[in-house]
Parts: structure tokens; C-alpha cells; sequence
């Protein structure tokens, strides 16, 4: 007898909900110890453990704020990596613009992307959003789902207006080479002000939001 051959598990992308939060909050705090534990104090990852990020997600999902998303990828009903994103939150630390900025400097300066303020004068400002995080559980990394993740988030944010589109990632971060994977040009640097340490952060900044959704469109089968 020929056994019958298994289905494949089905997968949803979708906005989350608040049922979703312990399920984000256990992806989040295993990225912070997997990922930045050769560079961040264990006091850092520590304080945001998961009881830490649980009480957060709770938080923001009970009551997620105008113009704030976050996304999920659900296997078998198993939450699989998150992405969240909204609009451009106040940096907490000193900032440098980009040592070295692509061509024409004034699309990608970070007074573009509302990270600073605009010089007086400068006319209108294009509306920028920023993606707040984006996680994977180790098991569906390189399959094309942080890709469509990112997506997603990016179309939810240019429906509400958002022309730009910038990302903050800590400068030690192993993975930061996707967001230069998906188009993302480096547009400032600067220290984030956490209560036991000082780390390097890295700003990523799309011109065009419609270039990330069609830069994610295109590799979603593979990373």
C-alpha cells in the first residue's frame, strides 16, 4: 500500500492580532540572544528577556497606535517571524549622516527621512515611515518570507502615504546585509542610548518605497 503523501503546512502572512503576542514576544527575545549576544552585554539581552517582551507586545497589540502594523508569518498555526513597522520614531542618541552617500545626497540625507529636522526652507517633505523590526525563527530563514514580510509592511505604510521608508539595525548586527539585499542604501550612524551600554546603530533608507515592495517581489523564493 502506497503511503499517502503529506500535505504541505499552510502558511498565512496577515496582520497580527493580540492573541499573537506571546508568539512575537518568544521570536523577538530568541533573535536578541541569537543574534546580538557576541556584541551586547548579558545585562542588555537579559532585561529584555521574553517575560520582558511579552508584557510589551501585549501592550502595543492591545492598543497598537494609528499608523502602526505588524505582520505575521503563521505555519500550522504557529507563528514564524513578525515584522512591524509605522511612523519615524524620535532617535534616542547623537546621529552622523552616511560617510559615504549614494548619489544625490539630498534624497538619501537623513533630514529626508525625518530622522532630523529639514532645514528651513527645503519645500514640502515626502512622508517617511520606518520599519521597526523584522524576525525569523532560524528554521524559516532563507526561504523568501523576511522578504515577504517586508513587503507587505512596506505596502500597508504606502497606502497610508509613506513615499520613504528607513530602518535602524545595530552596526554589529550578522544579518544586516539583507536590508542592502533588498535595496536599502546606508543613510546615517549613531549610538542608541540603552541604561548599560552604548551600541552602534546603522540607518537603512529607501528614496522610493515602491522600489523595496519590487526589490522583495522579486527574491521572495529564496531569502
Amino acid at each position: 500500500m502506497i503511503a499517502a503523501k503529506k500535505k504541505p503546512p499552510a502558511i498565512a502572512l496577515r496582520e497580527a492580532d493580540f492573541l499573537d503576542a506571546d508568539s512575537i514576544a518568544a521570536i523577538h527575545a530568541a533573535g536578541w540572544h541569537r543574534c546580538y549576544a557576541g556584541f551586547l552585554p548579558a545585562s542588555a539581552i537579559e532585561a529584555r528577556d521574553e517575560h520582558w517582551r511579552r508584557e510589551a507586545w501585549r501592550r502595543k497589540l492591545a492598543r497598537e497606535r494609528r499608523g502602526q502594523y505588524t505582520f505575521v508569518v503563521e505555519v500550522a498555526d504557529r507563528v514564524v517571524g513578525f515584522a512591524s513597522g509605522g511612523p519615524v520614531r524620535p532617535h534616542e542618541g547623537p546621529i552622523e549622516g552616511a560617510p559615504n552617500a549614494p548619489q544625490a545626497p539630498g534624497v538619501f540625507a537623513p533630514q529626508a527621512f525625518g530622522i532630523t529636522a529639514p532645514p528651513r526652507g527645503s519645500g514640502p517633505a515626502v512622508s517617511a515611515a520606518e520599519i521597526y523590526s523584522v524576525y525569523m525563527a532560524p528554521d524559516w530563514q532563507r526561504r523568501g518570507w523576511g522578504r515577504r514580510l517586508v513587503k507587505a509592511l512596506a505596502a500597508r505604510l504606502a497606502a497610508d502615504g509613506a513615499g520613504r521608508l528607513l530602518l535602524w539595525c545595530f552596526e554589529d548586527n550578522p544579518n544586516r546585509s539583507f536590508f542592502a539585499r533588498i535595496g536599502g542604501e546606508i543613510i546615517a550612524s549613531g549610538q542608541v542610548l540603552m541604561a548599560d551600554c552604548r551600541p552602534r546603530e546603522t540607518a537603512y533608507g529607501w528614496a522610493d518605497i515602491r522600489g523595496l515592495i519590487e526589490a522583495c517581489g522579486r527574491g521572495a523564493n529564496g531569502e
